[in-house]
Formats: C-alpha cells, sequence, structure tokens
C-alpha cells in the first residue's frame, strides 16, 4: 500500500472540465497526463454520497468542493 500512495504524491495530470452546473446526470472532461488524453464522462465519476462496496481502495480526484456540488 505504501508504494501506492508515494504514487498518488507523484500524481501531475491536469484536469479539464465543463464549469459547475445542476446537471447531475452529465459531467463532461479529460484527464491530461504523461502526454496522453484521457475522456472523463458520468462512468468515471461517484457522487457525492455514495458508498463504494467490495473494492479494496479507490484514487480519486476531488473536481470541484462545496455546499452546492455534485
Amino acid at each position: 500500500m505504501g508504494d501506492i500512495i508515494d504514487k498518488i504524491y507523484e500524481f501531475d495530470g491536469l484536469i479539464v472540465c465543463e464549469p459547475p452546473n445542476n446537471r447531475l446526470d452529465q459531467f463532461n472532461g479529460r484527464l491530461e497526463w504523461l502526454g496522453q488524453k484521457y475522456n472523463l464522462d458520468n462512468n468515471n465519476m461517484l457522487l457525492r454520497g455514495c458508498c463504494l462496496r467490495n473494492t479494496r481502495f479507490c484514487c480519486g480526484v476531488i473536481v470541484f468542493a462545496g455546499a452546492d456540488t455534485k
């Protein structure tokens, strides 16, 4: 587990996405990392209050934070 934590600290990517909005059913963006671009959408997102089960660990990024966020 220590190796994974070290790699998280080394992560140097950029997330480019739409501004905050009230559409819970839609998220569009991309992750730029190591010269590659990866599309991000609802399949890559966990909404506030979700519970992940049967998963040893999960690494994630908070894109928007605040009282009125998804």
